[in-house]
């Protein structure tokens, strides 16, 4: 069975609302911390943003994104239209 709270609060004049602390635990909301707010028929959803995992995959991204892959054995060959040594550059082999 879901739980389903209500939980007043007051909006003030630049449009800020205090999160009641239960919600706020239990959302793992920090003092500085981000919120995604969704609205669907007239109504407010609050979901907490998981910072942990948008920093971890952030820096998987980066640690991908500066991983050089050398290929091994290939050998190249110049044809009639393409030299050996551009073939080469472009595929990032140095010998």
């Amino acid at each position: 069975m879901v739980k389903k709270m209500a939980y007043p609060v007051k909006v003030d004049k630049q449009g800020r609302v205090i999160l009641p602390k239960e919600i706020r635990h239990k959302l793992g909301i920090s003092r500085g911390g981000h919120i995604i707010l969704k609205e669907s028929l007239n109504k407010i959803y609050i979901q907490g943003k998981d910072t942990a995992l948008e920093k971890r995959t952030t820096k998987w991204k980066r640690a991908i994104s500066e991983t050089r892959v050398k290929p091994y054995g290939i050998k190249v060959e110049a044809s009639r239209w393409v030299s050996e040594e551009w073939a080469k550059s472009k595929l990032d082999i140095t010998e």
